[in-house]
Parts: C-alpha cells; sequence; structure tokens
C-alpha cells in the first residue's frame, strides 16, 4: 500500500512540473504576435488591375502616344484615328485634344500591351482611371473601328475620283485644236467644256465666236 502511494505521489510531483515546463499551446496572454512574413502582399488599390501604370510622355494623333516608361511608341487598339498631316487634319486635331483631355486629366494610366505592330510599336489596349480609351474614342465618334474607312481614306477616294476624271478628260482631248476642226457650234460648245476655254479666245465665253454668232 505504501508503495502505491509513493508512486503517485512522483506522478504528481513530476508531472506536473512538465505540464508547467512545456506549454503545448501558446498561451492567449501571450504578447507575441505569428510571423506572417510568408503570406503574399496583395495589391494596392492605386494598381492596375490589366496591364502596368504608365506615365505620358506626348501623343501624336489620336491613337498615337509615346510614354515614359516605354521605347516604343503605343498605337492604341481596335480604332483608328485621322492623321494630323492628311486631309482630315481637323478630326485629328480633336481627336488628339480629346485623347490629351482625358489622360491629363487622370489620375492612373494604365497599359495593356496585345502585340507588336508592323511599324514596332506596342499595339495596346489604354486606360485611363480605369475607362478604356479605345472605347472611349469610339463612343465619341472621335475614331473608326479598324479595317473600316477612315476619314483620310474617303477624302483619298474623292481626290483619286478626281484625278481619275480630269485624267479622262486630258486624256480624250488633241494636244491641238481649232475651230476649223469642228462641224457645229454644238461640238464646239461641248469641246470647250470638256477641254478648256482654248476656243474662246475673247473670253466672253462663247467658242468659235464666227461658228456660234454666225
Amino acid at each position: 500500500m505504501r508503495k502505491w502511494a509513493y508512486l503517485a505521489c512522483l506522478w504528481l510531483v513530476f508531472g506536473t512540473g512538465c505540464s508547467e515546463t512545456m506549454p503545448d499551446v501558446v498561451p492567449a496572454s501571450t504578447s507575441e504576435s505569428p510571423d506572417n512574413s510568408f503570406q503574399p502582399q496583395l495589391e494596392d488599390k492605386g494598381q492596375c488591375s490589366k496591364g502596368r501604370a504608365v506615365t505620358l510622355d506626348y501623343c501624336y494623333d489620336g491613337d498615337t502616344c509615346d510614354f515614359n516608361e516605354l521605347e516604343e511608341s503605343v498605337r492604341l487598339a481596335r480604332i483608328d484615328t485621322p492623321e494630323m498631316n492628311r486631309a482630315c487634319h481637323d478630326a485629328a486635331k480633336k481627336a488628339r485634344e480629346a485623347l490629351l483631355a482625358e489622360l491629363e486629366d487622370a489620375d492612373q494610366l494604365c497599359l495593356e500591351i496585345k502585340f507588336e505592330g508592323y511599324y514596332g510599336r506596342h499595339i495596346s489596349e489604354l486606360y485611363a482611371d480605369g475607362e478604356n480609351m479605345s472605347d472611349y474614342l469610339l463612343g465619341e465618334d472621335y475614331a473608326d473601328e479598324y479595317g473600316e474607312e477612315t476619314c483620310d481614306r474617303r477624302s483619298d477616294d474623292a481626290d483619286e475620283g478626281d484625278s481619275d476624271d480630269e485624267s479622262d478628260s486630258e486624256s480624250n482631248c488633241p494636244e491641238t485644236y481649232i475651230c476649223s476642226d469642228l462641224a457645229t457650234c454644238e461640238a464646239a460648245k461641248a469641246r470647250m467644256e470638256k477641254c478648256g476655254d482654248h476656243l474662246d479666245g475673247d473670253g466672253d465665253g462663247v467658242p468659235c465666236e464666227k461658228m456660234c454668232h454666225g
């Protein structure tokens, strides 16, 4: 009986001592906090959700700009605006001013590069405070969908048409002609209308005076 009492006493002494010196949980009252350095840092609200943050350097027109972080120019994806040095200069200027107003007023610009274009430019989606600039320019009628007929192209086609008409007219006109080459006054008037006023010597609008006034 004494043996069992002695063993029980030893268990109480050494068992309690071990539990006090080797706790298996961190007490709630401890002042130490767990190390969270291994956890990934969340993105700041100011960071771009798409692409990378950029700062504007210069815009050539409504769809091509330079940014300080890139060596090559950026061409806005999916759209086409008039060129500054072409027939639709006024429309090009308005598109450029509209784009600049949005970019310069924005707190953050984000650039999502899609691919490299034929001329080495970065074909990209550009966001000003989250708004897609290609969509903005399309919505405000400053740009056309890429591949559609643009203002510049329509003007070029019209100029080519005028040039073709003039070329056709001149090709059908002889290098030299006089009134005696024509049979009637109507033929002289038709020739003058098509080939110029060479038959109107006095500038009164009537060709071949003797034929038409005779």
